[in-house]
């Protein structure tokens, strides 16, 4: 009797610790990924500084990130502090694309089309290219390289720094 009785909770021991251990192992690996990629979505707020005839210009922008697959993020770009456009009568004044490598934290292949079309006869458009990094702290934060093309600016190198204000 006493035999059983070892031999079922032995049993029982096991079963539960399989279960502890298979379900806090898939929940850890699907949790990572979405952890990361959730907090590379949302809304931004930072500047592009640049500098222009020897003088540094701070230019205020917001962003919002969407992913559209785990290793590619898209979203609108507007060349103000507060979500709308400043030279354009499109929704915003551009749009953008970037590759980011969670393994590395790095962006690459980041790409911002603008469309500054305030004055229909003289549109003004342009691509900024450049690569750069997230950081995760108490909010995400982007930081790229940028060369700037532009009707305003040729071939002008710049920083974009970004911090995550919230969610979509």
């Amino acid at each position: 009797m006493n035999y059983l009785r070892l031999v079922g909770r032995s049993m029982t021991l096991i079963v539960l610790c399989m279960v502890v251990f298979s379900c806090s192992s898939s929940e850890n690996d699907d949790d990572t990924g979405d952890v990361t990629n959730t907090a590379v979505e949302g809304r931004y707020s930072g500047t592009i500084e640049i500098t222009l005839s020897g003088d540094m210009i701070s230019v205020p922008i917001t962003m919002t990130v969407s992913e559209n697959s785990p290793t590619r993020f898209s979203g609108d770009f507007f060349e103000t502090g507060n979500f709308v456009p400043c030279c354009s009568t499109n929704p915003q004044d551009g749009t953008f694309t970037f590759n980011f490598d969670p393994a590395s934290m790095t962006i690459d292949n980041f790409v911002i089309r603008v469309d500054f079309n305030i004055n229909p006869d003289m549109p003004c458009t342009g691509v900024y290219r450049g690569s750069g990094r997230v950081e995760f702290d108490e909010r995400s934060s982007i930081e790229a390289e940028m060369l700037f093309n532009d009707c305003n600016v040729s071939d002008t190198t710049g920083t974009i720094s970004l911090t995550r204000i919230g969610g979509l």
